[in-house]
């Protein structure tokens, strides 16, 4: 191996080392969704001799009083990375919901993370450009979310 070819190595297990969780990944595969099960994509890194990372979407709601949360750790459990994703909920219910229930999702999205196994990281919210994932209100008209309101509502 060369020098540079080396350098290029140590530096890459450094950097890769040095951002990633424990237990997490530190290959740079990845499949989206974890629904319905991902076994071809996880067999395949298996059978190489490595893992991957996973995103879980899921539609959690914004009922403060819910609980429940979900199990990761048939993936987690074999070194894959589960990136769940939560959103309020799919076309027209929004990845976030109206305004005045944005504490309720907070503490529903708190609820889901703290009764869920198997999973680290957590992203909240998709594709916030798109007036698919804006919420719609009582006349079914899908209220504008402006990059302003998805920091207050974070």
């Amino acid at each position: 191996m060369s020098r540079a070819c080396w350098i290029a190595t140590v530096f890459t297990a450094l950097v890769a080392s040095a951002v990633r969780l424990p237990g997490q990944s530190p290959f740079i595969y990845g499949i989206h969704d974890f629904d319905p099960r991902p076994d071809g994509f996880t067999s395949r890194l298996e059978a190489g001799g490595a893992r991957g990372s996973i995103t879980a979407t899921e539609a959690i709601g914004h009922n403060a009083a819910d609980r429940s949360g979900k199990d990761y750790r048939s993936l987690s459990s074999r070194g894959h990375t589960v990136i769940a994703r939560l959103n309020n909920g799919y076309f027209p219910n929004g990845t976030i919901p109206l305004r005045d229930q944005w504490n309720n999702f907070a503490a529903r999205a708190a609820n889901f993370a703290a009764a869920s196994q198997g999973c680290s990281i957590w992203v909240v919210g998709n594709e916030t450009n798109l007036s698919g994932e804006w919420p719609a209100d009582a006349n079914g008209y899908h209220r504008y979310v402006t990059p302003e309101d998805y920091a207050d509502c974070f």
